[in-house]
């Protein structure tokens, strides 16, 4: 998988603030850092960390990448 250029990866998860999806969050990489079978991994770690902002702040990634 390319991005913009040959040999970089991209994950990246939509973001959704007040009930609304406004943002997405992503990390790019070489691809021999982050092959296709780590995407997933990778994805969910962004998802898990984002779930530990405080409940004042009204923000939410969809839940199938934190279980």
């Amino acid at each position: 998988m390319g991005e913009f250029k040959d040999g970089i990866a991209c994950v990246a998860i939509p973001i959704t603030i007040n009930d609304s999806t406004d943002i997405a969050i992503s990390i790019s990489s070489p691809i021999e850092r982050m092959s296709e079978k780590q995407q997933p991994i990778f994805a969910r770690g962004m998802a898990e960390e984002i779930a530990k902002l405080p409940a004042s702040v009204d923000v939410s990634v969809p839940v199938a990448l934190i279980v």
